[in-house]
């Protein structure tokens, strides 16, 4: 037969680290991805006191902190995972604030993925004449140079099509005619000089 003997030194040792003791309980989350959402979410009692979460994964020797001064009472906390390393092995901690070694609790092992790609996807139609597509000009008044005490202006436009397509480009003679008139003036006041 065999009797317990109480020890009233283990009683009172006992009875001094109960109140650090913590019934915080952190949830294993499932899903999360690298840069995206996610929610991980807890039980704790009254007396558990505000915590930091921390994202740690043992493999690669790295602790991101995603949480501070976390309230028990709120049992849960949405954030925007870091952008991690993919895999397995990462767990979530939940700490002191001000003495992250000492743990308070953990969630089992989880993996996270690689985020999904998103692409963008258009519809549309066109019409093809076997011809490449062309680029035209066309000014609307002559470029002059204002006299002493006038202003002139000039307003060219232009239309174009299929834009940065190696398109052929098109000018209409009296635009031709206008730029060959410039360079000539230019070239006959560079040569008084």
């Amino acid at each position: 037969m065999s009797r317990i003997v109480a020890d009233s030194t283990n009683d009172s040792t006992l009875a001094l680290l109960l109140p650090f003791a913590t019934a915080l309980t952190l949830s294993t989350p499932t899903g999360l991805t690298s840069g995206g959402p996610a929610t991980v979410n807890w039980t704790a009692t009254t007396t558990d006191v505000p915590f930091s979460l921390e994202l740690v994964n043992t493999l690669f020797h790295n602790s991101f902190a995603i949480g501070n001064n976390l309230q028990p009472g709120l049992g849960t906390y949405s954030f925007t995972m870091p952008t991690v390393p993919i895999g397995d092995g990462y767990t979530l901690e939940a700490v002191n604030i001000s003495n992250i070694n000492q743990i308070y609790a953990s969630s089992g092992d989880f993996a996270i993925a690689q985020a999904p790609s998103t692409t963008a996807s258009s519809t549309g139609s066109s019409t093809s004449t076997g011809l490449p597509p062309t680029v035209s000009a066309s000014m609307t008044s002559p470029l002059s140079t204002p006299s002493s005490g006038s202003t002139g202006s000039s307003a060219p436009s232009a239309s174009t099509t299929a834009f940065n397509s190696g398109a052929l480009a098109k000018f209409s003679s009296s635009t031709g005619t206008y730029a060959a008139m410039l360079l000539g003036a230019v070239a006959g006041a560079a040569m008084i000089l």
